[in-house]
């Protein structure tokens, strides 16, 4: 069972809480998020990944198993690198 909340340092309730509290903010933030803003992210997020497997694999790494990515995206990162950086 986790430890009860008066069992905790007030330094670990007060980093708790302030980690609860930016992550709610954080949620906010991406709900505030334009659908082109969205885009972009998710862009940057599935070529960062595509760059981490390459060096993986380039440093004799196994590739991820599953493939870290659904058909549907790879077919998008295919037609974005085909498309270029905007």
């Amino acid at each position: 069972m986790g430890t009860r909340w008066q069992d905790k340092p007030p330094l670990q309730l007060i980093a708790e809480q302030t980690a609860l509290q930016q992550t709610e903010e954080d949620i906010e933030a991406l709900r505030a998020l334009t659908m082109q803003e969205r885009l972009r992210m998710f862009e940057s997020v599935c070529r960062t990944a595509m760059e981490f497997e390459a060096v993986k694999i380039a440093n004799g790494l196994p590739a991820s198993e599953p493939t870290p990515w659904p058909a549907s995206t790879r077919e998008l990162l295919r037609r974005f690198a085909q498309r270029g950086p905007a």
